[in-house]
Order: C-alpha cells, then structure tokens, then sequence
C-alpha cells in the first residue's frame, strides 16, 4: 500500500506541472517554483493526529521565500514549518476547516488518494491566484504583511551584542532594506502594526467573558514595544553609512550562498 508521501507527491507532480512547481530533490514532499531567481513559492503538507486512532489529517503548507532568508533548505521535514510557510488558513480565510485540515483513513490507500486529490482541488482554487500575485521582492513583503507572517517580518539588530553573540535571523526582514528607502519602510512597518492592531481589537471583542478578555488583552502586551523597537533599528541603519554597507553585504552574501543551494536542489 502507498503511503499518504507517495501518492502527494504522485498527485502534486502531475496536478502542479502546469503551474510551474516541480519535486524537489530530497526525501521530502516540497515542490517549487522561482520566481525570476530571487523568489522561490513552496506547497507542501503536514500531518497531524485526527479524531479517531485510524484517521490522520493532511495540513496544506504553502508560502514564499526568497534567496535573501538566511538560510534556504529543504532537507528538513515539513512538520512545525508553518511559521516558514503558512497554512492555508493563514492565506486564505473565506474558506472552511475542512478545506484545509482533510481526514484520510491511513489504512485505506483509496481514501488517500480521494483526500489528496480534492486537497490539490483546493490548492489550484485558494491558494495558487494568490501566489500568482507574487511577481516581485515588493510583492512578498506585501504579502507577509497581508497575512501577518509576523516571523517573515520580524526585523533583527544585527549590531547589537546579543545578536552578535548568539542571534539567529529566520526572517525576511533584511528584504525592507533591500527593497525600500527609510520612508517606505517605515510606511510598511505602520501597515503590519495596524493590522495587528485591527487583529488584537476583533479577537478581543470576541472574548466570552472578561477572564478571557484580559487573557487576549495580556498576550498584545509587547504590540506597540516592538512596533517601535523596529522604527528604532531601521533609524539606526539608514542614517547609519557604515550600518547600511554592511547589510547590503550580508544581502549579497546571501544571495550568492542560497543561489548556490537552489543550484544543488536543480530549481535554478
């Protein structure tokens, strides 16, 4: 019997091809398409435990990075990786649970095949238009921003000791320096901040009771600290000469290190 991994990637090589997505070379399940050579889409899936000891749940990932991250790999499994690359439900919010969280019977390989198919029915219907967007570094901050990928976002000091000393940068955020003046960073970092502001204010109002209110007041404690903690570190490079040099070099850097891995996994 085939396994829930062998029929998705069956199913996705044949269903994303026209789309541009391949497999990617490993053991695991990512396809991919660039976008010029900076800007790399990914679908893949995840499973999680489901209601009953037979069934499990097959979870759509799919999201957008670029050759700016520090680090671009695909030899790790999809599981946990939603913070890279989102859900569906993340992206896509006019469609229902059962869109993105599908049950399959894993001792049944027909069930798996139904579920996987319609699962690629969804991805082409919701999730494909909105990557299709996406045609520039520009486009990616504004989706990070649009579906509040907070860690896709997140601004790091690079100068500061403790970054130094132990800090590592999962993010995108050097992409505000590569694609924006200080202004135009700035306008982007007050877009993300009211929306999380507009979040924090719905998921407040929705509270059942007020233990649960201060609940989901507490937790957007830090919302406005680190909203000015990141206007603080782009001020400091941008009207920093020596600051802005070398992060054009780590973004060069970048960019010449993650295009030799798009090189080894054949995408480039």
């Amino acid at each position: 019997m085939k396994s829930i991994k062998t029929i998705f990637n069956e199913v996705y090589s044949e269903g994303l091809a026209e789309y541009g997505f391949k497999k990617v070379p490993g053991k695991y399940p990512y396809f991919a398409r660039m976008v010029g050579d900076e800007i790399i889409q990914v679908i893949t899936y995840r499973t999680v435990s489901g209601r009953f000891p037979e069934l499990r749940e097959l979870v759509l990932l799919s999201g957008v990075i670029t050759v700016y991250r520090d680090s671009l790999k695909f030899d790790f499994p999809p599981d946990g990786m939603t913070e890279q690359y989102g859900e569906f439900m993340s992206t896509v919010s006019n469609i229902g649970y059962s869109d993105i969280y599908m049950s399959y019977c894993k001792k049944k390989e027909s069930h798996m095949i139904q579920i996987v198919e319609k699962s690629l029915e969804n991805c082409k219907k919701y999730f494909i238009p909105v990557l299709d967007k996406i045609k520039s570094l520009q486009d990616c901050l504004e989706y990070y921003i649009e579906y509040r990928f907070y860690g896709q976002t997140h601004i790091y000091d690079y100068f500061s000791e403790k970054f130094i000393k132990n800090g590592t940068d999962n993010s995108e955020g050097l992409l505000f320096y590569k694609c924006c003046d200080e202004q135009g960073c700035k306008e982007l970092l007050k877009k993300y901040y009211e929306k999380e502001v507009a979040f924090k204010e719905k998921v407040v109002s929705l509270a059942e009771n007020e233990e649960v209110r201060e609940a989901r007041l507490k937790s957007f404690e830090g919302l406005d600290d680190n909203h000015n903690k990141k206007l603080f570190i782009v001020e400091q490079v941008y009207h920093n000469k020596d600051k802005m040099e070398y992060i054009q070099s780590m973004l060069e850097e970048r960019r010449q290190r993650n295009t030799e891995e798009l090189r080894r996994y054949k995408l480039l």
